[in-house]
């Protein structure tokens, strides 16, 4: 409800909260990104958990992790769980 998807995102297995923006290019499968979350472009998540209100700036790479709750990863980031 209320979400921006950008151009050319592509989401597989995931479930998007309400009033996020996901930018253009980006790529998600198997996430759940709470409510009132901002992902910038081109950016590559994959069984990731993103806390309600967190921003991930541009071309990150998020893969087995968590952020927490109004968190913010900064752009060029690469975040791997164990």
């Amino acid at each position: 409800d209320g979400c921006t998807i950008g151009a050319k995102v592509s989401l597989k297995k995931s479930v998007i909260g309400a009033h996020c923006n996901i930018g253009a290019g980006s790529k998600l499968n198997g996430c759940v990104v709470m409510d009132h979350v901002t992902i910038g472009d081109h950016c590559v998540l994959q069984n990731a958990i993103i806390g309600a209100e967190a921003v991930v700036e541009a071309k990150c790479h998020i893969k087995d992790s968590q952020v927490g709750p109004k968190c913010c990863v900064a752009a060029n980031s690469t975040v791997r769980g164990e």
